[in-house]
């Protein structure tokens, strides 16, 4: 006999995986399968299995467990989720991540960081911005503007007034001083991958403060 090797997997988008029509799909969806089938993750590709528990259940060393049981995930900050294999796997919530020690910890809290330092989950992401001279630089985060701590791309309280072409373009600066303020004429537009940020969970801060940022 032998070992089946994993397949490269070939599809643009990296949450998708092949099925056998040459099409990628996200695994654990009814795409392509039958009614009562998903598609689940094997040997790097997607086949179509008969679904094996019932509406907010999850197969769990071989049981169907409630997803949302308190019980199935006691540790503080996780829920289950469903793996591409189509298992059920405890992991930390949404707005929760998970440090080096193993544990979940809720974002913008204080947590394992030191004193004045705050915990960001998920904002470490490439991004780069066009400055005044055409070059391109990458986005410094976290800033602060005006006293309130961005995270990513604002689009307001530009450095300097824009053209037409490029106005309300969100920006970045490309330069911080050791307190996190941009230094002066080191800002750009953001590129369009960057994360624009919306003023949701926005921290403000008085005058006095200055905060670092952990990232998990």
């Amino acid at each position: 006999f032998s070992h089946a090797l994993p397949i490269e997997n070939l599809c643009q988008d990296q949450q998708t995986f092949p099925f056998e029509d040459g099409e990628c799909y996200l695994p654990t969806s009814s795409e392509p399968c039958v009614e009562g089938e998903w598609a689940i993750v094997t040997n790097s590709m997607l086949t179509c299995e008969k679904i094996p528990c019932g509406p907010a259940e999850v197969l769990v060393g071989g049981e169907c467990r409630n997803m949302f049981d308190p019980a199935a995930c006691p540790a503080v900050g996780e829920r289950m989720f469903v793996d591409k294999h189509g298992l059920g796997v405890c992991d930390c919530d949404d707005g929760w991540g998970r440090w080096e020690d193993g544990r979940c910890y809720q974002e913008f809290t204080r947590g394992f960081c030191d004193q004045n330092r705050i915990i960001r989950v998920g904002i470490k992401q490439e991004c780069s911005a066009t400055t005044q001279d055409g070059n391109h630089k990458p986005c410094i985060f976290p800033f602060f503007l005006s006293h309130q701590l961005h995270t990513a791309c604002v689009v307001d309280s530009w450095p300097e007034p824009l053209s037409e072409e490029a106005e309300e373009a969100p920006w970045c600066p490309t330069l911080v001083d050791e307190s996190k303020i941009v230094v002066e004429d080191n800002w750009g537009l953001c590129e369009e991958k960057c994360p624009i940020e919306t003023h949701e969970n926005q921290i403000v801060f008085d005058n006095d403060f200055r905060s670092d940022t952990n990232i998990l």
